[in-house]
């Protein structure tokens, strides 16, 4: 890797068809009047950006730190807290 590196890289990891549905609910919510084009890709789309981050973290161990991200959203940040507290 040329330059500098993160100490640590969050992946928030969540299956599309969840990921999908969170963006239409956030969306109806600010009413938006359209998704996103990242929105409008399909879900194979999204499953392969998915499988590409996971072997970026498969690959560095050591940088990525992985949470589930299908929980609610208070379990979800309790988790980011806990592995950056166990990196400090």
């Amino acid at each position: 890797m040329r330059g500098t590196a993160a100490d640590a890289t969050l992946l928030i990891d969540v299956d599309a068809g969840t990921s999908l549905a969170r963006a239409k609910r956030r969306n109806q919510r600010t009413g938006a009047a359209h998704e996103s084009r990242i929105d409008e890709e399909g879900a194979a789309f999204h499953e392969r950006v998915r499988r590409g981050y996971l072997a970026l973290a498969a690959q560095e161990p050591e940088r990525f730190l992985v949470i589930d991200g299908r929980a609610p959203i208070g379990e979800v940040a309790a988790r980011i807290r806990e592995a950056l507290a166990a990196r400090v």
